[in-house]
């Protein structure tokens, strides 16, 4: 049986009518940027998320840049952040001028360790970086309270977690300003890239604002008041997101149900350490992540039996060559964690008949009946 990793083709086959009255809708409109679905997306955005403002821009990466500008962070700050994310995570830091420092990582649910973060604050340190991670949220509580007492700037990367809480709270609602992705990968996607600053900040709304198309103000004459960016959301790529998202509870439901039949299956074999889930709030399971005895092999051997999967994400990222900026770090647990994961096929259009095959697949690597 093939499994891909994924095909997103399958959202699209099911649901072609709708997202080709979209684009018909978008053309028919004209307004291929600032279109009515962009304001109605911030709006829903707002109600999702629980705050005031929501900004569309091109892409998360830029959100969490603009997001650091607007609050002043740069040269000679330092940005707590984890060591384990996507290259943005860290880059938008570097962006700024403002230098990443790099905390490990707690094995039973890849986030931030939090108990290490009050040792790694300096004079310099500045702002809090918190990413969720895979589907679940970083303690909210917690990572508020240790920011308020350091007197920290809270920026929440949501990228991989949109549509989960964390005792009730939803993901977004978190600190200073949040950061969305609506990139196709993501669990609320649009049809190409696309981001979003959240915030209950009017002043760093409007920040946003201006950074995303060039820096113009709203003046009468529309005067470039700063030197901004071109970071649009494309009108038919919030048309997409906006339907996407009255999915998102339906398509999250399903991919709880696939979780449920991996950990299942694969919880008793020894040579596999399955994905830990908070009971302090909802998972929507971006991603199913295992820790595994002989990674690589089994890699191999999903490969010939058909089974797409992924090393999500082979280094920390304090050794990709772009964060070479002088300060050393070697952090034991996700050196541990680039090593022995691997990533699983998980998305709502699977079928229970190719998450049999997985998990029979991968028993079968370990001699397991």
């Amino acid at each position: 049986m093939k499994v891909p990793y994924l095909d997103l083709s399958r959202a699209y086959k099911k649901d072609r009518q709708n997202y080709l009255d979209l684009v018909d809708q978008v053309w028919s409109s004209g307004s291929f940027f600032f279109g009515e679905a962009v304001e109605e997306l911030e709006k829903a955005l707002c109600q999702l998320t629980q705050r005031k403002h929501a900004v569309l821009v091109g892409s998360c990466t830029d959100a969490l840049f603009f997001s650091l500008k607007a609050y002043g962070i740069g040269e000679g700050d330092e940005v707590l952040v984890t060591s384990f994310s996507h290259m943005a995570s860290g880059s938008s830091i570097l962006r700024t001028g403002a230098q990443p420092v790099f905390v490990d990582i707690c094995r039973n649910d890849f986030m931030m360790d939090l108990d290490l973060l009050s040792s790694v604050i300096t004079k310099k340190t500045k702002a809090i970086l918190a990413v969720h991670m895979f589907g679940q949220s970083l303690d909210m509580t917690r990572v508020e309270e240790i920011a308020a007492n350091a007197g920290l700037l809270l920026v929440e990367d949501a990228a991989q977690s949109i549509g989960a809480d964390f005792e009730k709270r939803p993901v977004g609602n978190l600190g200073n300003a949040s950061c969305l992705s609506f990139d196709p990968l993501k669990s609320l996607a649009s049809m190409g890239y696309g981001g979003a600053v959240v915030t209950d900040d009017l002043k760093v709304a409007e920040s946003v604002e201006r950074l995303r198309h060039h820096g113009r103000g709203k003046s009468a004459n529309n005067d470039y008041d700063v030197l901004g960016y071109n970071s649009k959301m494309p009108t038919l790529d919030a048309a997409v997101t906006l339907h996407r998202l009255e999915k998102m509870k339906e398509e999250s439901v399903r991919r709880q149900e696939i979780a449920k039949l991996y950990n299942q299956g694969l919880a008793e074999l020894p040579q596999l350490n399955c994905p830990k889930e908070s009971v302090q709030g909802t998972h929507i399971w971006h991603k199913y992540n295992l820790l595994c005895e002989q990674r690589d092999q089994l890699e191999d051997f999903l490969k010939e039996k058909g089974v797409g999967t992924r090393r999500c994400w082979p280094m920390p990222l304090y050794r990709e060559k772009a964060y070479h900026t002088g300060k050393e770090f070697n952090l034991k647990e996700v050196e541990g964690v680039c090593r022995d994961l691997l990533t699983l096929p998980l998305y709502a259009e699977m079928t229970n008949e190719e998450v049999v095959w997985v998990i029979k697949s991968i028993k079968e690597f370990y001699g397991a009946s």
